[in-house]
């Protein structure tokens, strides 16, 4: 520890912290206040951004997703592997990684900000468990990374405190590539995809403004000279216009000049194909973070024949890759001894399928060249551990040595039925039956 609070006391006190962009004009100044433009006109910030229901829906179910899986340390031995329940790094990942959060709570957050701004930060604090005793996330916005002598360095600005730096072992960090020209810091979302995101944020803006404006049909009127005398007077009668004709006012009923001529400019919602062209951009906006339609309430192509098959490839092409990089950093950044410990999320509950098929790979896994157990079985269905020779049995699943005695043991330890016939004796009355016919 305290070599750390060494390392990060020599940059405050000299060490080159690496070149610093002071240009005013230079994108990191402005990004984040003015946003990136998208030719639909619109600015694409983070703030703007997270106005978009599908985007925020499809986040809210990538994150919900990846905490809610159980994610257990496990530790490599003779027979194989079992989890590390008795390590201080297995509750920091599997129930609370500080005081005030919960796992899910921290692994929701981070996913979020792995999904959104495609990198996710905590810190690393040691303390009565060890060197990772607690983990505290860190806003990707309120951190920096550059290299410094060789080594990867955090310089973290969070709002109301002190500015500070934190070296590479002392930070979990999630990234998502791709990397910007630093090779250090990923694009977020946001700016990867400010073109569908900038339509979906004008389409919104023209949805808003044609309810504002009741029916949202602009038009060209026109009168006589007469009634005119300058551009004052028409514009006080527009301005009449517009408080009586739109908001409450809408639909009542409206008195032109005489001479006066009403022609609609505009096209209607229908004419416009504003609700197919919605629903094009909300795609658009899904396939950024490759979050199926179905997941975000959008059925419009989905079956029942199908919807299963989908929900499988929501784990394997949208879930997997986050998994994927929660599980190398923790190897990387939380892991003193990779060789002896892993950490895993199980994504088994996802992919069970119905019961019918989960139950049917069983019956196969179980059968002619078994290579499961019955126990390994009842694990997977959480089902609690029974003592040998109480588990029931088909006689096409009697296990070598059991001399026949596939059924069940009484509960209790009572005595047991009859036991059934073996797999020889049934094919004997089979023959003798067959003889009799």
């Amino acid at each position: 520890m305290f070599e750390r609070i060494g390392r990060a006391f020599s940059v405050l006190a000299g060490a080159d912290p690496g070149p610093v962009n002071r240009d005013p004009m230079a994108p990191r100044w402005w990004r984040d206040n003015l946003g990136t433009g998208s030719w639909a006109g619109e600015p694409v910030t983070a703030q703007s951004a997270l106005k978009i229901p599908a985007l925020w829906a499809g986040l809210d179910s990538i994150a919900t997703t990846a905490a809610g899986l159980p994610f257990h340390l496990y530790e490599r031995g003779a027979d194989g592997l079992r989890r590390a329940t008795n390590m201080p790094l297995y509750e920091l990942l599997h129930d609370q990684p500080n005081p005030n959060m919960t796992a899910f709570e921290f692994r929701y957050q981070m996913s979020w900000w792995l999904a959104f701004h495609r990198a996710a930060y905590a810190e690393i604090r040691p303390g009565a468990s060890g060197p990772v005793s607690e983990l505290w996330p860190i806003h990707p916005a309120h951190q920096r990374m550059f290299e410094s002598n060789g080594r990867i360095w955090h310089e973290i600005s969070q709002p109301g405190k002190p500015k500070r730096y934190l070296a590479d072992d002392e930070v979990l960090a999630l990234r998502l590539p791709p990397f910007a020209d630093d090779g250090l810091t990923p694009v977020p979302i946001y700016q990867l995809g400010a073109e569908a995101i900038g339509r979906a944020l004008a389409l919104m803006r023209y949805a808003a403004e044609f309810f504002k404006y009741g029916d949202g049909i602009g038009g060209a009127i026109g009168w006589d000279d007469r009634w005119f005398q300058n551009q004052e007077s028409a514009d006080q009668f527009l301005k009449h216009w517009h408080e009586n004709t739109r908001g409450e006012n809408r639909h009542k009923d409206v008195l032109l000049p005489p001479g006066g001529k009403w022609q609609r400019r505009s096209q209607s919602n229908e004419e416009a194909q504003f609700v197919d062209t919605w629903k094009q951009v909300e795609l658009e906006v899904l396939k950024l973070l490759r979050v199926p339609p179905h997941k975000v309430g959008v059925l419009d192509r989905a079956t029942f024949s199908n919807i299963e098959q989908q929900a499988i490839e929501w784990v394997t092409d949208t879930i997997v890759p986050y998994l994927t990089v929660w599980e190398q950093a923790v190897r990387r950044d939380l892991i003193l001894n990779p060789s002896r410990f892993k950490a895993e999320h199980d994504v088994n509950g996802l992919l069970r399928g119905d019961t019918v098929s989960r139950f049917a790979a069983y019956s196969t896994a179980l059968g002619g060249a078994p290579f499961m157990s019955v126990e390994e079985v009842r694990q997977r269905e959480n089902l609690n551990r029974k003592p040998d020779g109480e588990i029931p049995r088909p006689l096409n699943l009697a296990q070598p040595g059991d001399g026949g005695n596939a059924g069940a043991v009484a509960e209790g330890g009572g005595e047991a039925g009859p036991a059934p016939l073996d797999a020889r004796r049934i094919v004997e009355l089979r023959e003798v039956k067959e003889g009799a016919g």
